[in-house]
């Protein structure tokens, strides 16, 4: 059954709410801090229809954004002198951002959100960093089960870019009601840790400094964390004011997803669908095999225009959910696998033992030819070997 993101998730979204106001409910609010003043979230129908997605987050954004402060400024300067930083990010967020903003909106949660898988991961789900963070949200492994996140050698739910944004959400909702409704705080704990956050707090609260977030005793990444978010938000609120001219970016859900009863061969499913296999890859990345995992339901992501035709397909082959894995891969050039780094590997010594391009390698998996590796890192690669 194909679940249109526009149409049908406010009911999924609502679900996923009670579950988190439960877990909110059993959290005992800490003590008063002093914090940062924020207006409510702002969704009208005039932006919600608008058919651009920029016009509809600036229109939506809510923060009162300290334009002057040094940090902010320094992070707005790099990111509007960064080559090609919007056009990249535009395309890589385009097929997510749509049910991110609608996940926020059915929260009544502040849009500004939208744009921390900008700063996280740059909308990448493939995204790995050298603490084992994954995924769009970048979820450690153990935080990643706290919020649900199943992870085993077949499915890693942090790279999942449906079920990691909820359990995102439900992790910022928490720290939001964690840190009496201050969501500066909120986003150190996402970055920090809620409970090193507080300890900042009682450091502060012991030399009888003040308790928000910029006067806090902060690591070098958590104090620019925040900066780095308000620099984006400010840019794309008011892009004239930086003499930029945002790319093409279509307000309308680009996805949409099927249930399926049994396991599948990504490369045969992607055929089916008619979608190349590195953008099929990109829109399931929670598989981390050529076939999903053999126990069901699955949820298929692909492309609205595509959904249709692979329905139609898959019925005159008779394809019934179990038997799916079972059938032939349909090219040998299209078989994936994930390759785990080992210590002392490099890009180009890896893309020399599978015999593809490294700038090939690269591009698949959102890094450069250059790039530094960490021991335990996946790859994903696409080769007939």
């Amino acid at each position: 059954m194909i679940i249109l993101l526009r149409n049908l998730f406010i009911i999924v979204l609502l679900s996923f709410q009670l579950c988190a106001c439960a877990a909110l409910s059993s959290a005992t609010p800490k003590k008063a801090f002093s914090y940062s003043s924020f207006n409510k979230p702002r969704h009208n129908d005039k932006a919600i229809e608008s058919p651009d997605m920029w016009y509809r987050l600036r229109e939506s954004f809510s923060w009162d954004i300290p334009s002057e402060n040094p940090l902010v400024v320094m992070h707005r300067n790099q990111l509007v002198n960064k080559v090609n930083y919007f056009p990249v990010l535009t395309q890589q967020a385009q097929d997510y951002i749509y049910h991110v903003v609608e996940s926020l909106e059915a929260r009544n949660m502040p849009v500004e959100l939208a744009l921390l898988p900008a700063i996280e991961s740059a909308y990448n789900p493939f995204a790995y960093s050298r603490s084992h963070a994954s995924g769009l949200w970048q979820f450690i492994p153990s935080t990643g089960k706290i919020y649900g996140l199943a992870q085993n050698e077949e499915y890693d739910g942090r790279r999942d870019a449906i079920a990691s944004t909820q359990a995102a959400l439900n992790l910022l909702q928490y720290l939001h009601n964690r840190f009496n409704g201050d969501w500066y705080l909120a986003l150190a704990a996402y970055n920090f840790g809620a409970t090193n956050v507080e300890k900042a707090i009682a450091k502060n609260i012991q030399l009888g400094k003040p308790t928000d977030y910029w006067s806090l005793p902060l690591p070098e990444e958590t104090r620019h964390y925040v900066p780095k978010l308000l620099a984006l938000v400010d840019i794309i609120r008011t892009p004239d004011s930086y003499g930029l001219n945002l790319p093409k970016f279509r307000n309308e859900p680009t996805i949409a997803v099927l249930t399926m009863n049994g396991p599948f061969s990504l490369a045969q499913a992607a055929q089916l669908a008619d979608v190349p296999l590195e953008r099929f890859r990109r829109l399931n990345a929670g598989y981390t095999q050529s076939i999903s995992p053999r126990k069901g339901p699955f949820q298929l992501i692909l492309p609205i225009a595509n959904t249709e035709s692979f329905q139609q397909k898959y019925a005159q082959l008779q394809l019934n959910p179990p038997n799916i894995a079972d059938q032939p891969v349909v090219a040998a050039a299209d078989t994936s696998k994930a390759h785990r780094v080992q210590q002392g590997e490099t890009l180009w010594g890896i893309a020399h033992r599978y015999q593809v391009d490294v700038n090939r390698l690269a591009a698949w998996n959102n890094i450069t030819a250059n790039s530094p590796l960490q021991q335990g890192q996946t790859l994903n690669l696409f080769t007939d070997q």
